[in-house]
């Protein structure tokens, strides 16, 4: 009987070790996701925000200056394969309207390709030096 009563004690002993290295564990956890979300995860979200709300202003507007072009290069194209007269004065207009949005959007498409590398490019080390 007294064999079976040290070997409780003895459980009840280990038991508490184990909820106190359980609780230190915890402990360690908690510290651990507090300190990764202030360092990464905010920084990521701050990160984010400021730069993906840039780039997705870019976007929009690069979509919508393709589909005005492609929309004018249509109405050239059905013009000209219609066999109206290329010389006519609206023909000339649709025309140069049609070559001016093109410009327009490739050089919206240099911009946002800017716009990427130099959030590629210079904030790269930002993010690099936050996981450091």
């Amino acid at each position: 009987a007294q064999h079976f009563f040290l070997s409780a004690l003895s459980l009840n002993a280990q038991f508490f070790n184990l909820g106190d290295t359980i609780n230190t564990l915890s402990t360690a956890s908690m510290m651990l996701s507090h300190t990764l979300e202030k360092v990464i995860v905010d920084e990521f979200n701050q990160f984010a925000e400021h730069h993906l709300n840039i780039l997705l202003t870019s976007n929009k507007e690069l979509i919508s200056m393709k589909s005005e072009y492609e929309t004018s290069l249509q109405t050239v194209l059905h013009n000209k394969q219609g066999g109206e007269n290329t010389n006519d004065n609206m023909y000339i207009i649709k025309k140069n309207r049609c070559e001016s949005l093109r410009k327009q959007y490739e050089l919206k498409r240099y911009d946002h390709c800017i716009i990427l590398n130099n959030i590629i490019n210079r904030h790269r080390y930002d993010i690099i030096l936050n996981l450091c």
